[in-house]
């Protein structure tokens, strides 16, 4: 392995690490503040790896969990017109660097993800992550060769399996004890 290669993969193991170590955090701020960290790293990597609008889909979602952060102390960022202006400047941004079939695969787990954050139910969050986002960046990122990239969708995949069944299992049971 030449040191260009070992430096672009150990990119996508630091955004790796940035992930895993978002998860551990209890507060939503330090959640979103680690992802920006995890974008960083990966941006770089995809860019270093040849895929430009995979690097311009995670600057506006670095763009877009800053909005996320500060969306309950200015309300006007929560207006709901944001999430559109980030999705069309996502899509002109990308579409002129659109070079392969798969460099469309970040810019609809994007949208997915933006439009499922915006909405603030974390279920439907989460069936967003388990169906489709986490199914499409693990795809982009075996064919753009980011291994650290790979690994951070399998283990965000199971992550978000194990949170989906136990507070269904939660939810039935709280319908069960109200009745």
């Amino acid at each position: 392995m030449t040191e260009s290669v070992f430096f672009v993969q150990a990119l996508g193991f630091l955004g790796l690490a940035s992930m895993v170590i978002s998860f551990q955090m209890k507060n939503a701020t330090r959640v979103l503040v680690m992802d920006i960290l995890a974008n960083v790293f990966f941006g770089i990597q995809y860019l270093l790896l040849g895929s430009v609008s995979g690097m311009i889909v995670l600057t506006i979602s670095m763009v877009r969990n800053i909005l996320l952060l500060l969306r309950d102390r200015w309300p006007k960022l929560a207006w709901k017109g944001w999430m559109a202006i980030l999705i069309a400047a996502e899509i002109a941004l990308c579409a002129p660097n659109i070079i392969n079939w798969y460099d469309i695969l970040p810019i609809i787990g994007f949208i997915i993800v933006t439009v499922s954050f915006w909405g603030k139910d974390p279920q439907k969050l989460r069936f967003a992550n388990l169906i489709l986002v986490c199914p499409i960046f693990l795809l982009f990122n075996l064919l753009v060769g980011s291994w650290g990239g790979v690994i951070n969708e399998i283990i965000t995949w199971v992550s978000v399996f194990t949170a989906f069944l136990r507070y269904r299992k939660q939810d039935k049971k709280e319908i069960s004890d109200s009745v």
